[in-house]
């Protein structure tokens, strides 16, 4: 078992439905209302020795009452109940049972379809039956498994202060098969000063993004707010939303689209000793974001523990202490900062040295493929800001329609196109781009020369045929020296390095990167690069060698 922190619920939405009691429960709550006059009532109960302000409404149905309800329409019972601690219920009552038809409430009559047959409302299942169904848009700081029973102490309460009999059995039983959850929120309240470790450059925070985010936000979406008055608050609002696809690149196991969530209060407290000084740490869950699909309440302690896996392993690739008690959290009204968790999470390396090197070995690869068409469309893509439209990037690079597609179709695994508009699939890749495009614009024509004058090549065919090589020079920042007319000495700048572990690319990739390049560029007879001579920064040290010696046979 983890010695871990036990995070805790924010915010909750979805529906609990309820069929032991058929739909006895929702005209027993249409009676409570008949109890009082003007269509509201505001009280205070007492629950578990916790004080609860209520708050009773009602709003029209769209549900058509039965021929035996013998009432003109129906109606949806709203409360909300807003306890200590900033914990709060807010959601509606609805009828429910078989063959639900629409209702128009101005009419007041059952809404028909052009043969004058009843519309059926397709949302509800045919096999429910009759019950009721809590709609619940607004659970703050409860706990999800303690909410039914809440419900029904409340409602209990509540009828009491009305004088009124009420049913201290509804809402007790299971939730019906068909209940679910919609949105879910966890979170943990980090120490303030702990906040640069996990949202600075070289945080977990701040990786996945730069890594998985990209420009239109079709795997990514992020939100980053440090305006106005909260400009000067080191991570106010960050939020990067990752689809399916993303978070399950973060971690294994069937994960659900979520999001990451830092931020703090909307006004930022300034007195250090009150919890909410120091920002809030979560990972949300949202139907929307996982095409629709919503997460049926019995699944309920897996999507906590997926949410409760997720912090925890962020906070820890970041170097954070997660154990209960340690100093990177802080407790608040609900969060309990030495509460140990009970949930068995399983831990994982960091993934974005991996996705890094898998990004940069695959540009790497890619690069060196393109022609220049294709080549001044990832220029162009560049200039744009990592994100354009397809005919205005054809536009600018100066290439036909079919080029731009060709170019695309070679780097897909490079650039995402959805919707019309063209981006880079991270920031990360942009960044690489662009970097070779700002060391170009500094290396291209003195490195095109000095290789023309030793390869005995017009510098310009360097420059036009050899766009694969010319990527090469400048991706490693690599200097042809001229020497004798049987030898060629190379100036590798990039620092290299001889184990695959590492961040720098490795010194056999990167020459036989090189050969492979020149090779495509028509000039493979001209040099054997197994003679060249290599200076070049390795593993720290500078070494001078000869190419054969790490060049595959």
């Amino acid at each position: 078992m983890s010695d871990h922190v036990e995070t805790h619920a924010h915010e909750l939405q979805g529906n609990l439905l309820y069929t032991q009691h058929n739909d006895a429960p929702y005209w027993a709550m249409r009676s409570l209302y008949n109890a009082f006059d003007g269509g509201s009532y505001s009280t205070f109960v007492e629950v578990d020795g916790e004080e609860w302000k209520i708050e009773l409404s009602y709003q029209r149905s769209g549900v058509a009452p039965r021929p035996s309800d013998d009432v003109r329409r129906l109606y949806e019972y709203r409360l909300k109940a807003d306890g200590a601690n900033r914990r709060t219920i807010s959601g509606r009552m609805q009828p429910r049972f078989e063959t639900m038809h629409k209702f128009d409430n101005d009419a007041v009559e059952t809404v028909t379809d052009e043969l004058g047959n009843p519309v059926k409302i397709q949302s509800v299942p045919s096999d429910l039956g009759a019950g009721v169904n809590w709609r619940f848009d607004g659970v703050a700081n409860i706990e999800p498994t303690d909410l039914p029973r809440l419900l029904s102490l409340i409602m209990t309460a509540t009828a009491d202060s009305l004088g009124h009999q009420w049913d201290s059995q509804f809402f007790r039983g299971r939730p019906h098969r068909y209940s679910c959850v919609t949105d879910y929120e966890r979170y943990v309240r980090l120490r303030r000063d702990c906040t640069s470790q996990l949202i600075d450059p070289t945080g977990a925070f701040s990786r996945i993004r730069e890594l998985l985010a990209d420009q239109q936000g079709t795997k990514m979406d992020i939100s980053i707010d440090n305006t106005g008055k909260n400009k000067q608050i080191e991570g106010y609002n960050h939020q990067y939303r990752l689809n399916e696809y993303c978070a399950n690149q973060l971690l294994p196991g069937g994960q659900n689209g979520k999001q990451l969530k830092h931020y703090h209060p909307e006004y930022v407290h300034e007195d250090a000793t009150d919890p909410l000084y120091h920002p809030k740490f979560g990972v949300l869950f949202k139907k929307a974001w996982n095409n629709g699909r919503s997460i049926p309440w019995r699944d309920l302690d897996e999507l906590t523990h997926e949410l409760e896996e997720t912090i925890m392993n962020v906070l820890s690739w970041s170097g954070l202490p997660v154990k209960a008690g340690s100093p990177t959290f802080v407790s608040d009204d609900c969060f309990d900062a030495d509460a140990r968790s009970d949930l068995d999470i399983g831990w994982y390396d960091d993934p974005t040295p991996d996705i890094e090197s898998s990004q940069e070995s695959l540009f790497v690869r890619k690069i060196t493929e393109l022609t220049g068409g294709e080549e001044d469309v990832l220029r162009q893509l560049t200039t744009d800001g990592g994100s354009a439209e397809y005919d205005d990037l054809a536009d600018d690079a100066g290439v036909s329609i079919s080029t731009l597609y060709r170019a695309l179709d070679r780097v897909d695994e490079l650039v995402d196109s959805d919707n019309g508009t063209v981006s880079f699939i991270s920031e990360h890749a942009h960044k690489m781009f662009r970097r070779v495009l700002k060391r170009a614009e500094r290396t291209i024509s003195t490195a095109a020369k000095a290789a023309g004058r030793v390869l005995d090549m017009d510098p310009r065919r360097i420059e036009e045929q050899g766009s694969a090589f010319q990527a090469w020079l400048n991706e490693y920042a690599v200097d042809v020296v001229e020497s004798s007319s049987d030898q060629v000495k190379i100036k590798i700048g990039a620092m290299l390095s001889r184990f695959k572990s590492t961040a720098e690319p490795t010194l056999e990739d990167v020459i036989h990167y090189g050969r492979i390049c020149w090779n495509r560029s028509g000039r493979g007879d001209v040099l054997d690069w197994h003679f060249v001579t290599v200076t070049a920064e390795i593993d720290g040290s500078v070494e001078t060698f000869n190419a054969g010696s790490v060049l595959p046979d």
